[in-house]
C-alpha cells in the first residue's frame, strides 16, 4: 500500500484538516483523518493569540467557542471513506463538494467551505500518493539499471 498525506486549511474558521490516504492496486483502500484542528482566537492580557484543539468538543470543554465548521469538517472527513472506497485514483479525484455533502447529510450553506477543506486535503493526499508512486518507480528503475 502506498500512503499519502494531505493537508488543507480553512482560513475563515481556522480549521486545518490532515488526512492519510492509502492506495493499493490503483484504488483507494484507506482514508484516515489524522487530525482535525480547530483554530480559535483568544485574548490574553490584551494580546490575541491562536489556540489549537484537536476537536470542537475539546475546545468547548475548556470553555472556548468553536467556529461553525469544526463539526461539519469532522462529519465530512468521516463520510469521505465510504464515498471513495475502492475508487481508482482518477475517479477519487473527481469526488466533489456536492458528492461529499450528499454523503455527509445536512450541511448549512455557511459550512460548505468546511467540506471543501476536507476535499482539498483528500485531493492533496491523492497527489502525494501519485508522487510517492513515481518516486518508488524511479528507484526501481535505477536498481534495475545497476544490475
Amino acid at each position: 500500500m502506498i500512503k499519502g498525506i494531505g493537508r488543507d486549511a480553512n482560513p475563515i474558521d481556522g480549521d486545518r484538516i490532515v488526512l492519510e490516504v492509502g492506495i493499493r492496486d490503483g484504488k483507494v483502500v484507506r482514508i484516515a483523518p489524522e487530525g482535525i484542528i480547530v483554530g480559535v482566537m483568544e485574548q490574553v492580557g490584551g494580546v490575541t493569540r491562536a489556540v489549537e484543539f484537536e476537536t470542537g468538543a475539546e475546545a468547548r470543554s475548556s470553555g472556548h467557542e468553536t467556529f461553525g465548521g469544526c463539526e461539519t469538517a469532522r462529519r465530512a472527513a468521516l463520510a469521505l471513506y465510504p464515498l471513495a472506497r475502492d475508487l481508482p485514483i482518477d475517479q477519487a479525484l473527481a469526488v466533489g463538494v456536492r458528492d461529499l455533502i450528499a454523503a455527509t447529510g445536512e450541511v448549512q450553506p455557511e459550512n460548505e467551505r468546511c467540506v471543501l477543506t476536507v476535499i482539498g486535503a483528500f485531493r492533496i493526499a491523492l497527489i502525494n500518493v501519485h508522487v510517492a508512486a513515481l518516486a518508488e518507480a524511479s528507484v526501481e528503475v535505477k536498481r534495475l539499471r545497476v544490475k
